[in-house]
């Protein structure tokens, strides 16, 4: 499954598809709560739940990418999970994610809600950071960002099959 790929399967299980301030705000929010989760489940050593959470915080990373107009692919520099950057320190995935969330604040406070070229150019670039640091942690569990796309879409097809998507 390529990234872009997978960003329009994950698309599919978004219920929020208007880009705006306060959509890019819940967006990026989630992501940062996905971050911690992923963090916590690495720092616990529960391989599953980093596989599980991997794939939640690539599903933000999507969506947050969809909400500036940017494919999954030009974030990620690469057409191919598997070319894609790596980071040496996992765990910078929460300051990558600060500064975008920071990013975001500013879109809303400084901004007036206007996405600037400058604030996409961030974001996009802090989720460039945020997968390289992914893909670190998919390393460290034995398996690929690719795995974690893949489960992530088969939980949202059986969380959609029994009504319980939320994000």
């Amino acid at each position: 499954m390529t990234p872009d790929k997978y960003q329009t399967k994950a698309d599919k299980f978004s219920l929020y598809k208007n880009c705006n301030p306060d959509t890019l705000l819940y967006y990026a929010a989630a992501l940062g709560g996905e971050v911690g989760e992923l963090i916590d489940d690495a720092e616990h050593g529960f391989r599953e739940g980093v596989i599980d959470e991997g794939g939640d915080v690539l599903w933000y990373m999507a969506a947050v990418a969809m909400m500036i107009d940017v494919r999954l692919s030009d974030v990620i520099g690469a057409d191919s999970f598997k070319d894609g950057p790596l980071c040496i320190k996992a765990r910078d995935i929460d300051i990558y994610c600060g500064r975008l969330l920071d990013q975001v604040k500013k879109v809303m406070r400084d901004d007036d809600g206007v996405l600037t070229i400058t604030r996409k150019n961030r974001i996009r670039t802090y989720l460039h950071d945020m997968y390289a640091c992914l893909n670190a942690y998919a390393l460290m569990c034995g398996n690929e960002v690719e795995d974690m796309a893949k489960f992530n879409i088969q939980k949202l097809k059986e969380k959609a099959a029994s009504g319980d998507v939320t994000g």
